[in-house]
């Protein structure tokens, strides 16, 4: 119970800084962890996963594979501001998640 209402106070925080023309990056990934740091087992991702590694280039690739499956019509998660810490990824699942931690995507990639 107490995850669900994470989630739903990181939605309205959501919808408070797309108010403000703001994205917010990692910061809701940041509250929430630090309100509970086993957030991320609450979870349900059922969608297959892309991890793009490395030093340089990752948001550019992420934002090309999101293009890429998008265009072929598939729903994606994607971290498109480029924030990869597990803050930032934490983030992008909040902005993506139902509130009873489902998710209608056909691929998580970060």
């Amino acid at each position: 119970m107490k995850n669900f209402f994470i989630v739903l106070a990181m939605k309205l925080f959501h919808i408070a800084l797309k108010l403000c023309g703001k994205h917010g990056g990692n910061f809701l990934g940041k509250i929430a962890f630090n309100w509970n740091p086993q957030i991320f087992k609450y979870f349900k991702i059922t969608c297959p996963v892309i991890a793009i590694t490395g030093t340089n280039g990752k948001t550019m690739t992420n934002n090309a594979i999101r293009y890429i499956f998008q265009t072929a019509g598939k729903t994606v998660i994607s971290n498109q501001e480029g924030n990869n810490m597990a803050t930032g990824i934490l983030s992008t699942l909040l902005k993506a998640c139902t509130f009873t931690r489902k998710n209608k995507s056909r691929l998580f990639s970060f």
